[in-house]
């Protein structure tokens, strides 16, 4: 059934009868509601059931890599963007690294999108044909559009930072004009832009040290929002080992923050900007007051 015939559903329900489907089940539900419909509902289920990480960085870093294929040289191009960003010292998510050619539309896809779950940077490579399939601008769509609302959700959380490449000049859009993206127009292989925005060599930690920073933020988080400012520090005292992370020092920044520490505060923030670009961390403390419905007091006036 094409989607233009698809009976109309919304979307929490269609998730809720697809969360446990089998394979001829999803094959049904696409004859009856249609493929964006039911593609948009498994990417749904596929990202509630990802466990969320209290963590606001990673150790290294994620970036997503989302584009749309357009033949050999857009592949050979994003592979080299990959290499390039993992010799940054960040970890690069991929397509081409991640699935085959036989990659299931509605299991494996899904798994796959919902790893923009464990990056803080979202890099969106504006092509026109990029351009056309997240703006559904001739009634198409493919997977990238599906990408992209999952990553616009993130951004719109605090969880996850766009970083709009246009790589052509007809790949700008009503949103993303040349003036809001970083323009490789001139020269798409010049990565010095993009560097600006990523610090060299981010913090690296062991899966087992990641572990142990998940529960310290963790068990602070759980103090600090009950206001036991003083048990929510000690947290960060004794772990003094993980004091160079973004995560322990984002924490010491709200403690200072929301005792009236002002010095304290202030220093940490100027460390915090060391790591990451002042709007980012803007971002992602917008995104820890949204989340946890606390007031913003970074917010100037």
């Amino acid at each position: 059934m094409n989607d233009d015939k698809a009976i109309s559903i919304p979307l929490q329900d269609l998730m809720v009868k697809l969360f446990d489907a089998t394979p001829d089940q999803i094959r049904a539900a696409v004859r009856e509601y249609g493929s964006l419909s039911v593609r948009l509902a498994m990417l749904g289920v596929a990202a509630s059931k990802r466990v969320n990480s209290p963590l606001y960085y990673g150790y290294p870093p994620g970036v997503f890599i989302s584009y749309k294929w357009d033949g050999e040289p857009m592949k050979q191009y994003v592979k080299t963007l990959a290499t390039h960003l993992r010799s940054r010292g960040y970890r690069a998510f991929l397509d081409v690294d991640e699935l085959d050619a036989n990659a299931d539309n509605y299991s494996s896809v899904p798994q796959f999108i919902t790893s923009l779950q464990e990056c803080v940077y979202y890099v969106l490579l504006l092509t026109e044909k990029t351009s056309e399939f997240i703006t559904a601008r001739h009634g198409v769509t493919s997977w990238i559009f599906d990408e992209y609302q999952h990553a616009l959700r993130l951004q719109n959380a605090g969880r996850l930072v766009l970083i709009p490449l246009l790589l052509d000049e007809a790949g700008t859009t009503d949103f993303f004009t040349r003036e809001i993206t970083v323009d490789m127009t001139g020269d798409r292989n010049d990565f010095a832009k993009l560097d600006d925005l990523l610090p060299l060599s981010p913090k690296s930690l062991t899966e087992a040290e990641q572990n142990v920073l998940s529960k310290c933020v963790e068990d602070f988080d759980a103090l600090f929002l009950k206001e036991k400012f003083s048990e929510a520090l000690a947290i960060l005292l004794n772990n003094t080992q993980f004091g160079d992370t973004f995560d322990h020092k984002f924490r010491l920044m709200l403690y200072g923050t929301y005792t009236a520490n002002q010095a304290l505060a202030d220093g940490t923030i100027a460390k915090l900007e060391q790591l990451v670009l002042p709007k980012v961390l803007a971002h992602l403390y917008s995104g820890y007051c949204t989340r946890h419905k606390i007031p913003n007091r970074l917010v100037k006036g």
